[in-house]
């Protein structure tokens, strides 16, 4: 089987290199925001994941200038490991699509747990105005078996149900290469 990974570039490049394309994020948690440009693509890797690090790290890495980050997640695999680490965690991205009517209610709702349920939001302010906001329910899980961190899911998941938050998508991701992981360390806390 073949993997599948997200490449998650953060630099001060104004211009996306070929194959990539600009993403800007907002992240929030506790009245802290921190807004950021990445670079993303996804690449699709043999069935060795150390030599597809050392391959992406080869082929794409020297395409940024002043790289603040450069992060690789191997896709949608969430049973690759029994045990997630600060090293190697788990995260997690659920896209909502919320009316933009009612977006700021929902929103606040949403805040009121972020910490009992353990996650975060975030959103791209770039989103071109229509009916609907989406919004990204986010969670980083390390230092945690793995069904533990599926029971973690499964609450976020119910609650989003409960609420009658739609859900859109549910992107699972493995960090398998970080080389700043404290540049957004603040909001798995």
């Amino acid at each position: 089987m073949n993997h599948r990974y997200h490449i998650h570039v953060t630099s001060e490049d104004i211009k996306a290199p070929r194959g990539f394309k600009l993403t800007s994020v907002i992240l929030e948690k506790r009245k802290v925001i921190q807004e950021h440009n990445m670079f993303t693509r996804t690449y699709v890797g043999t069935n060795d994941v150390k030599k597809d690090i050392d391959t992406i790290v080869q082929k794409f890495k020297n395409k940024f200038n002043k790289i603040q980050r450069f992060k690789i997640e191997l896709l949608n695999e969430p049973e690759y490991l029994d045990f997630y680490t600060d090293k190697n965690y788990r995260e997690i991205h659920i896209k909502c699509k919320i009316k933009r009517n009612i977006f700021d209610n929902v929103k606040n709702g949403l805040k009121s747990f972020e910490d009992k349920l353990g996650f975060s939001l975030s959103n791209n302010p770039k989103e071109i105005a229509t009916d609907y906001v989406t919004q990204f329910v986010n969670a980083r899980y390390m230092n945690i078996a793995s069904n533990e961190a599926d029971k973690k899911l499964d609450k976020i998941i119910e609650f989003l149900n409960l609420n009658n938050i739609p859900i859109i998508e549910i992107k699972e991701e493995i960090s398998v290469y970080d080389t700043n992981f404290d540049l957004d360390k603040w909001w798995t806390s």
